[in-house]
């Protein structure tokens, strides 16, 4: 026996590895133990605006909170929902937090984060805004401006703002008008941004993308749906029609989510938009699941904290994305030190064939970015990071054939990754089997909503160019916003609710610790238990 570094120093170098995949050990072996629960992007994204603010006002005393936030206690193993004593407290350090960067005083101040003329910011609204072409923006420089709804209380909106020229900061004048812009309100089914066109049907589902007029995503290429007790629920959209936009177009889709027995249906709502700003389709989501009736306990030690939960949530996908590719995809991402990298998905396959195609996998850490190529071309993701964020914020389903399903803001379910083990997977199925974290993650949606604010780039080679992706980037990072004009001030809320923990509810069906998450599978547990068992005695016996 020794320790790494007797042994380094005694040794040669036998070999070299290369890591290209980021990597952790949670569910999947990645991060979605960490990064794909509502709960966790809630304080994820507090956590991104502490860090924009820091810039510009550093706190020694935020920064504290924020490392404390940053704790696995609260983005650990917990599955499928956190304990409930830890969120309260992960909802001390993300109120502290919020209540130490927002600052009211002084005249609307957009902060420049990405060192380019374009600023992205979520606003709010003192009183009710029935359309926001009643908001109206001015700045020296100012060259164009997007605004978009975000909620539907009309409170709050997102807008992109685009000056003439980089300055530390930008100090707008807002003006709200008491009755809305009279404006043409037709809009056809085709959006079109630069050499990109998304054709929607007239029920609102994407019929095709192109890209220089070439096919890079059909019917599929958006899916939405929910998995239940083994049955796939897709999306229902119910209206498609003109959205409310300025400084861009817009279609928009609603719709529900209605699956059997559940206490309160879904509804969602899809802004698809262009903006002058800014190249590329944006999409703005409004997500509020379901809510069913939550009558299982994790364990015992969570039921006596008062968490409940519905294990027959197995995925939550509320825009998957598929494009098309013809060769080897490669996963495209953006770390947190700004830095692009990348990996192969056939690299997978690598050690152990069978991971050929993938249930589920996030081994890439997304500060904003993220995207597949298959070198000709391919299609990024950005999203608002200071609207809707985590750590490792799209998990991706490899698929036999070598393409990849893009499932941002939502998690997959299935078999887990292979690896290589000499007991016949026994042991590594039993574990899935009985451990709580080695569970799907979809009841943390149960009764949940969020908002999120994306950017689809379609483009051919293997990155997009510089220019664009320098604006999309500052869309990803956002700017930091202070003071107030016109009863416009920045958004300090939240773009996530988690429904709240139900204490002493009657009827709940305690499970031992050891059978959690077994739902069904009785014989297939005990099968595979008796192996593992029987295989544990044997290497013991032969160990002695």
């Amino acid at each position: 026996f020794d320790t790494p570094g007797g042994f380094l120093a005694s040794h040669k170098p036998a070999g070299a590895i290369r890591f290209t995949q980021d990597t952790a050990d949670g569910n999947y072996t990645g991060y979605a133990s960490w990064a794909e629960k509502p709960y966790n992007r809630k304080i994820w994204t507090m956590i991104e605006r502490g860090r924009a603010a820091e810039a510009f006002f550093p706190d020694e005393k935020a920064f504290s909170d924020r490392l404390r936030l940053l704790s696995t206690t609260h983005f650990g193993l917990a599955t499928p929902v956190l304990n409930i004593a830890r969120e309260r407290a992960a909802d001390e350090l993300s109120n502290r937090i919020r209540e130490r960067i927002y600052r009211s005083d002084g005249p609307l101040t957009v902060h420049n984060i990405s060192g380019t003329p374009l600023q992205c910011v979520q606003l709010s609204c003192r009183e009710r805004i029935d359309d926001v072409s009643q908001l109206e923006f001015e700045a020296e420089g100012l060259v164009s401006a997007t605004v978009i709804p975000t909620d539907v209380s009309g409170r709050s909106v997102f807008a992109m703002l685009l000056f003439d020229g980089i300055r530390d900061s930008y100090t707008l004048n807002v003006a709200v008008r008491t009755e809305p812009a009279v404006r043409e309100r037709r809009q056809g089914l085709t959006l079109r941004s630069g050499n990109t066109a998304v054709r929607f049907s007239r029920r609102g589902e994407i019929l095709e993308v192109t890209l220089d007029g070439r096919r890079i995503g059909g019917k599929d290429f958006l899916r939405s749906y929910l998995t239940y007790g083994g049955r796939e629920y897709r999306f229902s959209p119910t209206r498609v029609f003109p959205g409310e936009i300025t400084g861009g177009s817009c279609i928009s889709v609603e719709g529900v989510i209605i699956i059997p027995g559940s206490v309160r249906d879904g509804i969602y709502r899809f802004d698809f938009f262009t903006s002058d700003a800014a190249p590329g389709i944006f999409l703005k989501t409004n997500v509020f699941w379901p809510y069913t009736e939550e009558r299982d306990a994790i364990s015992t030690e969570n039921s006596t904290l008062g968490r409940f939960t519905d294990m027959r949530w197995q995925e939550a996908v509320p825009f998957a994305l598929l494009p098309q590719f013809k060769g080897e995809t490669t996963v495209r991402k953006r770390n947190f030190e700004g830095a692009f990298s990348s990996f192969r998905t056939s690299d997978f396959a690598l050690a152990e064939p069978r991971n050929r195609s993938l249930a589920s996998f996030n081994n890439q850490l997304t500060a904003g970015a993220v995207g597949l190529s298959d070198g000709e071309s391919g299609m990024m993701l950005y999203f608002s990071r200071q609207a809707l964020s985590s750590m490792a914020a799209c998990p991706m389903r490899l698929n036999g054939d070598g393409s990849g399903l893009m499932n941002p803001f939502g998690t997959f379910c299935g078999p887990q990754r292979r690896h290589p083990n000499r007991s016949g997977d026994r042991i590594p199925d039993t574990y899935t089997l009985i451990a709580p974290q080695g569970k799907s993650l979809a009841p943390a949606y149960n009764g949940s909503a969020e908002t999120s604010l994306c950017c689809i780039f379609p483009h051919d080679g293997s990155a997009p160019p510089e220019e664009c992706e320098s604006l999309l980037l500052a869309f990803a990072d956002g700017a930091y916003v202070t003071g107030e004009s016109g009863g416009v001030t920045p958004f300090s809320g939240d773009n996530v609710s988690v429904h709240a923990p139900e204490p002493g509810a009657e009827g709940i069906k305690i499970r031992s610790p050891l059978l959690t998450g077994i739902s069904g599978n009785l014989g297939k547990y005990v099968f595979r238990g008796a192996r593992a068992i029987g295989y544990i005695v044997r290497r013991q016996r032969k160990s002695r």
